[in-house]
């Protein structure tokens, strides 16, 4: 049971403020969700989101110049240019995966948005919106249930 910090140079006693019958338990309680942390941004970012369960892995990938992959696969391309900075694979919840540029200038050439549905059974509902330079240029909601799905195509 709690009862104050005393009346100490600098403290408060806030125990006449405190509902009786309480305890004081050291830590976060375990039922607490995650705090939130923002995920990357930059003048590109896809992000994928859907709703677990049912339990279904989706991935996002960007595919572009240079044999450029970024997925679950390989997180980072290049010196760190784009970058997975969320991977979502089976907990319940809202399910996110995000890739973004975090250097600000892209390779010039032709670029690809896809989800593919890696594992899990059945159909799941998602979206995904791919933005470049502030505009949103694609923004997607679908099924997917196998396969590979191209969300967009476009050439920077």
């Amino acid at each position: 049971t709690w009862g104050g910090w005393g009346n100490s140079s600098g403290y408060v006693d806030v125990s006449p403020n405190i509902p009786t019958g309480g305890t004081w338990v050291e830590g976060y309680p375990t039922n607490w969700a995650p705090p939130t942390v923002t995920y990357g941004t930059g003048n590109f970012q896809a992000t994928l989101t859907w709703i677990n369960p049912p339990t279904v892995d989706l991935d996002l990938h960007l595919y572009g110049p240079n044999n450029m992959h970024v997925s679950y696969q390989n997180e980072v391309f290049g010196d760190s240019i784009f970058v997975l900075d969320r991977d979502w694979t089976s907990a319940s919840g809202n399910a996110i995966e995000n890739i973004y540029n975090s250097k600000g200038t892209m390779p010039s050439g032709t670029y690809q948005v896809k989800v593919n549905y890696y594992s899990g059974s059945g159909t799941n509902q998602f979206n995904c919106r791919v933005i470049l330079n502030g505009n949103v240029i694609a923004s997607y909601s679908g099924i997917i249930s196998s396969g590979d799905l191209l969300i967009k195509e476009f050439t920077y």
